[in-house]
């Protein structure tokens, strides 16, 4: 939800290319998944507590877009 939220509020302070039919993730970051470079792009005043946090959030969105969770773990 942190990430989509980021992204969307990245995407209502200006309008997306959308030229080749879908937003390039470029445009949000260099890193995939690097949710503290697009909070940067949105200069939002972050606690270097709150930085930490971001970067390990961003670990966590990088594996699970590439493992699913164990079945003992999904939540139902």
């Amino acid at each position: 939800m942190v990430k989509n939220a980021l992204k969307g509020a990245l995407i209502s302070k200006s309008k997306p290319d959308l030229t080749v039919g879908k937003l390039d993730s470029r445009r949000f970051h260099k890193i995939a998944h690097d949710l503290k470079s697009v909070a940067n792009k949105l200069s939002l005043p972050f606690s270097s507590q709150e930085e930490i946090y971001l970067d390990r959030l961003s670990l966590f969105v990088q594996w699970a877009a590439k493992y699913s969770a164990p079945h003992g773990c999904r939540s139902q």
